[in-house]
């Protein structure tokens, strides 16, 4: 066969379907029917065949990992494919998980806490409050049927209802005494030490719960969210529920010497008249000493006061002392926090507010970018039970449409109370009012027979019944990352299951609240407070959890950070021994570096001579160590030490005062990571453009070290790793190396003070 010829192009042989030069379109797809045919097969063939499952294909926040083998587990319109995926698998389907038969003791215990159970859903029928009995179950079932019966013995006129409302909602508060924690409705035994929020049961089933403050709090969603949450925050909301933030009610005829006491700023909080409040302070909060950022609003001669459950204790105690009155309404009040720049509009869908001036107000400004709202922006309305809506709707706005700096001058004004509902200030402030709130609150079984009885296509129940429910006072204002909602306490709920139904909205928990402050690089209490008392507790605590979770690792598995960290702890902050070294230096200016025996005087006391001595002398001090003692304060440029100690002219006295410390936000210049913990060094002057182009990672010697990394992460709205931490107020150069724990790898980064 002779070889083919390059220059000789190929061609077809001719179409029979091509007659004279016209294409026969009819004749054209009848010969090319078997190709198409096998084309679309092998296209749908190609679809299915992959080992994608349908479960597998559902949107991240509809996975389930029992979807692969229930399919009650996976949404109707998918289930009839996921039982053909089953089938036609080795496993097959599972419709439903049958479980072991529950025998014994075990089946007793389960008996018997139904009984229970029922016999407390009857007293909450005969709207009556479960009476304290005593330990026991059996004791506990005899005390309930006992109180049943004498109920119903009873005639109305001798025994009044103790409750309004057949869901068992009232009010909890402690008048001038702090408030017993609410007993459990179900499942008492879990809540003896530890409450349980309102959105429990909810976020118990989505997310890691944390026990801590008394409280049982939601820290982390099971599913990854460290970018979602980035994105909700910059995009759309973001809601956490913080009902475990303390709020007290103090009464006093001197409004405006309290909120000094309390904010060290007279007259900022309050109107000139002290009648009216349409702003809140949010800052420090002084017990009489700093303690922690909180709120503070006043409405008349009452002062509402919200700060961290850490410091409530110490902050009412104070407040108690400056007052005439005062209620503790830890469970009186809770609260929701939404961050973001839809989260105003997206709150104003699901709070169906009264006709009034603050309402017209509100409907107006959730039209609008709320980052564009000065901080301090305060609105009390009244709200309709949100569950009478099926779906979200925006509220109506009245023509013409004012724009948003007319809105904001009208708000700013102080002597303004458009936006606050006076009725409803007096509500939320007052126990009788706000149960008279859960007035006839309905059931989930009453909501649904409201709903049968209306039209199929109408979006919310009869009219009739929302003007004859109780209306709700809800207290909004804006704060310098978040909206804070605060609302009573058994209204929080109804409030949450509306608001997370929001496409808009996402949900997060006390990690996703760090991680939107530290990135927008504010600090997050009591993490990144440590010159605080919680703060140190704080670090102290997580240093040992660490050090706990380390020594369990099998030894081969175990890192050995003494070859890292030398004699600095490396499970935390060790602000021990950044104090001793920067006091114990200038104590002994003329230490060596070499690395020598030690000596010992007659006292058996080591002898400094060199840098060695000097961190296993401070090591073997830490048994006297009191972990209570604060070794580190902020710098207070009207203390005389602390402006003495940033020029460098003090004086060090035997015993060695706490240290000042700046707190500061840290860039890395380059690519790397900061972790929590990381070690703060400075750099000598002449090394940085070496660190910079990286051309020397070296770690520095121990005897350069002003600081630690309290929080430290990638911050994805920056594109880089950034962290918050304290650096000596001695320290003036605007570039630092970082370390982190058990790392030899050092990086350049730049600092700024955080005031």
């Amino acid at each position: 066969m002779p070889p083919k010829s390059a220059r000789v192009i190929r061609s077809e042989n001719a179409d029979p379907a091509l007659k004279d030069g016209v294409l026969s379109v009819p004749d054209f797809v009848a010969s090319r029917e078997f190709e198409i045919k096998s084309m679309e097969l092998a296209q749908l063939n190609s679809k299915y065949a992959s080992s994608t499952r349908v479960f597998q294909s559902l949107p991240r926040t509809l996975r389930r990992r029992a979807a692969s083998h229930n399919v009650k587990r996976i949404p109707k319109r998918l289930r009839n494919r996921a039982l053909r995926e089953m089938n036609q698998s080795s496993a097959g389907a599972s419709v439903s998980s049958s479980k072991p038969a529950v025998r014994g003791r075990k089946l007793y215990r389960l008996k018997m806490s139904r009984k229970l159970l029922k016999l407390a859903a009857k007293l909450r029928t005969l709207r009556q409050l479960p009476s304290e009995g005593p330990g026991t179950v059996r004791e506990r079932i005899k005390s309930l049927s006992k109180q049943i019966d004498d109920i119903k013995k009873e005639s109305d006129s001798h025994l009044k209802p103790t409750l309004n409302n057949d869901m068992g909602s009232f009010d909890i508060v402690g008048e001038n005494a702090l408030a017993s924690p609410p007993p459990g409705r179900r499942y008492a035994k879990r809540q003896l030490r530890f409450v349980w929020t309102p959105t429990h049961i909810w976020h118990a089933k989505r997310f890691h719960m944390i026990k801590q403050w008394g409280f049982q709090i939601p820290q982390r969603p099971t599913q990854k969210c460290y970018r979602a949450t980035n994105r909700a925050a910059r995009t759309g909301a973001i809601a956490h529920e913080t009902s475990y933030y303390g709020t007290m009610v103090a009464k006093t005829s001197d409004v405006q010497a309290l909120v000094a006491k309390l904010t060290n700023k007279v007259g900022k909080p309050n109107s000139k008249n002290g009648k009216f409040s349409a702003h809140t302070y949010h800052g420090w909060i002084h017990a009489p000493h700093k303690v922690t950022k909180g709120l503070v609003w006043c409405f008349e001669s009452s002062v509402m006061v919200r700060v961290h459950p850490a410091v409530f204790t110490e902050v009412f105690t104070f407040v108690q002392q400056n007052s005439e009155a005062i209620s503790d309404c830890r469970y009186a009040l809770g609260s929701l926090e939404l961050a973001g720049p839809r989260a105003l509009s997206c709150l104003s869908r699901v709070v169906h507010t009264e006709n009034g001036p603050s309402s017209a107000q509100w409907s107006q400004i959730a039209r609008y970018n709320c980052d564009s709202v000065p901080v301090g922006t305060t609105f009390v309305l009244g709200m309709k039970d949100p569950r009478f809506w099926k779906h979200s709707r925006r509220p109506p706005v009245a023509e013409p449409q004012p724009s948003l700096p007319d809105l904001i001058i009208s708000m700013s004004n102080p002597d303004s109370n458009s936006t606050i509902d006076a009725s409803h200030a007096a509500a939320l402030l007052s126990s009788e009012l706000r149960n008279n709130s859960y007035k006839d609150q309905h059931t989930t079984k009453q909501l649904s027979d409201q709903f049968q009885r209306t039209s199929p296509l109408a979006n919310s129940v009869a009219k009739f019944v929302i003007d004859s429910s109780a209306s709700i006072p809800i207290f909004v204002t804006k704060t310098a990352t978040t909206w804070c909602v605060i609302c009573p306490w058994f209204w929080i709920l109804p409030l949450w299951i509306k608001l997370v139904s929001v496409p808009e909205v996402h949900v997060g928990g006390a990690k996703q609240l760090h991680q939107i402050n530290y990135e927008r690089g504010h600090p997050t209490f009591p993490t990144d407070y440590p010159f605080l008392a919680q703060g140190w507790s704080e670090n102290f605590v997580r240093s040992t959890i660490s050090k706990s979770v380390h020594d369990k690792l099998p030894q081969s598995k175990r890192k050995d950070y003494r070859q890292y960290e030398n004699t600095v702890d490396p499970f935390g902050c060790d602000w021990f021994f950044l104090q001793k070294l920067i006091f114990a230096t200038k104590l002994h200016p003329n230490l060596s570096d070499s690395v020598a025996y030690g000596r010992f005087d007659a006292f058996t006391a080591r002898e400094i001579r060199s840098f060695n001595d000097l961190c296993l002398a401070i090591e073997d001090s830490r048994l006297s160590q009191d972990q209570n003692k604060l070794l580190i304060e902020l710098f207070d440029q009207n203390n005389s030490f602390h402006q003495e100690f940033a020029a460098g002219t003090y004086k060090v006295e035997p015993i060695f005062p706490p240290l000042p410390v700046y707190q500061a936000k840290l860039e890395l210049v380059n690519k790397g990571t900061i972790s929590d913990h990381a070690r703060i060094y400075k750099v000598p002057s002449s090394l940085v453009n070496a660190y910079r182009d990286g051309s020397c990672t070296d770690k520095p010697d121990v005897k350069d070290l002003i600081g630690f990394v309290t929080s430290g992460a990638y911050n994805l709205k920056l594109g880089n790793c950034t962290g918050i931490g304290c650096i000596s107020a001695d320290y003036k150069d605007k570039h630092v190396l970082v370390r982190n724990s058990g790392e030899t790898l050092t990086r350049l980064a730049t600092w700024s003070r955080i005031k």
